[in-house]
């Protein structure tokens, strides 16, 4: 069996390598500005169903659906972000990382993974009688 002959495999490897990426960042920017409570518990959600889906998701059929959530709640969280760094864009004065062309750009790169996550997660499985 190849990785192109099972989406949900790419999708769950991928989970595997980019949850714990995500999780850290999140952590860092936790430690660095501590969040109001509730969105705290925004911000780890997305990463717990990646690395969940992703491990069990590779042997349960059913853990498939945390996979696809941890995706769709990444990719809301990417898309918001993105665009209100592209929005502060024309008012920037800082330079480097963390000015906001860095983080438009980071946080652009995380939404294309993001895309690319739900999209092999949501591609139908293969009927040909392949197995996962």
């Amino acid at each position: 069996m190849t990785l192109a002959a099972s989406p949900i495999r790419v999708s769950a490897w991928l989970a595997i390598g980019f949850g714990p990426i995500e999780l850290a960042i999140k952590v860092v920017r936790a430690l660095h500005h501590p969040p109001w409570p509730a969105f705290a518990v925004y911000d780890y959600v997305p990463s717990l169903f990646l690395l969940s889906g992703g491990f069990f998701g590779l042997k349960y059929k059913s853990m498939e659906r945390f996979l696809i959530t941890g995706w769709a709640i990444s990719f809301a969280d990417y898309y918001h972000s993105f665009f209100v760094h592209l929005e502060n864009l024309p008012g920037e004065r800082r330079t480097g990382f963390a000015s906001e062309y860095g983080m438009s750009a980071a946080t652009g790169a995380f939404l294309a993974i993001a895309v690319v996550g739900l999209v092999a997660a949501l591609w139908p499985a293969p009927r040909d009688g392949l197995q996962r």
